[in-house]
């Protein structure tokens, strides 16, 4: 058994962008969408459809709110028979340049990320004027993440289950960082809760991006800057790297720090721990996850290096989740460990 003890032997990175074939438990490397871009099956559909556009979504009717953030409102719409969830602008905010600018960064970075399996699908985009429009697959069973992890489904979850989840969630960082054709850094993840809510947990219990709003692309001679906290203040600074933190005069001068990729993944332990550690299994799952928790730690240590040079990127994180779900799968956590 070969684990994170030398990951330099067993690593190779241009693997991971492949579909490997070596077990018949799961394929957990990046997952295309289950159609072309531009279109889009959701809810049971048989074939796919062409997005939809202003004039359909338009005559879309009764709308339930759901929710909403500072600029954009969440209704639940009826399309032939499918519940769709509809993002839209606030009425009250259409005049806010600022939140139309973030609005329509996070309706392009979504519709630029399709297809794929690692983001909510979109069924539709409409803009007009300065309101904006896009229809997603709604994912109302679980929800959010963070919400996700406060019921009781994921009591109900064991030592691997809840270890594929993560790996769902891995997933969506080597599709930001090495799968679109860009590097692009997740810059909206400022604290923990606030982080898992922005990933929903889908229908068939997948892990997908949903707020895609601040995606800045990384460029090795071009480090974008990540806009910082309301206030200038880090509610959670250890959430954030070293190298992205910053003080509060700095902030206000507009001096935040340049970053990388690498921001993303210092944050990859603490949104897994949240999965593994919560709810209240029984005492023999509750080993074996406590177990899981050990054997996660010599590729959490990568992940928390000081110097981002010396940190993992999210690929190889990623190979080593999915093989330590592949020795769970095929010897049980027990044999797993005794082997590693």
């Amino acid at each position: 058994m070969y684990f994170v003890v030398n990951h330099i032997q067993h690593l190779n990175v241009e693997r991971t962008v492949q579909v490997v074939k070596e077990h018949k438990y799961e394929r957990f490397l990046l997952q295309p969408g289950p159609c072309n871009k531009g279109w889009f099956k959701v809810g049971g559909m048989d074939e796919c459809r062409k997005m939809l556009g202003c004039e359909d979504i338009m005559k879309l009717g009764h709308k339930k709110k759901l929710g909403g953030g500072i600029g954009k409102l969440v209704y639940s719409v009826d399309w032939e028979g499918i519940e769709l969830a509809m993002v839209s602008t606030r009425d009250t905010r259409v005049k806010d340049q600022w939140i139309l600018t973030r609005v329509d960064e996070g309706a392009t970075n979504l519709l630029n990320l399709q297809p794929s399996q690692h983001v909510i699908q979109v069924a539709g985009f409409c803009k007009l004027g300065n309101q904006t429009h896009i229809l997603t697959e709604k994912c109302d069973k679980y929800g959010n993440l963070n919400d996700f992890i406060k019921s009781d489904a994921i009591v109900k979850l064991s030592g691997k289950e809840r270890l594929k989840l993560a790996i769902g969630m891995v997933q969506t960082f080597v599709y930001l960082h090495h799968g679109g054709g860009k590097a692009r850094v997740n810059c909206d993840l400022h604290q923990l809760s606030q982080a898992l809510s922005q990933y929903l947990v889908t229908n068939d219990m997948r892990i997908v991006m949903n707020d895609v709003d601040e995606l800045p692309v990384d460029d090795v001679n071009n480090h974008p800057v990540c806009r910082s906290e309301t206030g200038c203040v880090m509610v959670e600074h250890t959430f954030l790297s070293p190298e992205q933190r910053y003080n509060e005069a700095d902030c206000k001068q507009d001096k935040l720090p340049k970053v990388s990729i690498k921001i993303d993944v210092w944050k990859i332990p603490n949104l897994t721990n949240a999965i593994m550690n919560v709810g209240s299994p029984n005492s023999t799952e509750l080993k074996k996850i406590q177990r899981i928790n050990r054997l996660l730690k010599q590729v959490h240590k990568m992940c928390k290096k000081i110097d981002p040079a010396n940190r993992w990127n999210s690929q190889q994180v990623l190979e080593d989740y999915r093989r330590l779900h592949y020795s769970v799968a095929r010897l049980g956590v027990k044999r797993t460990n005794k082997e590693i």
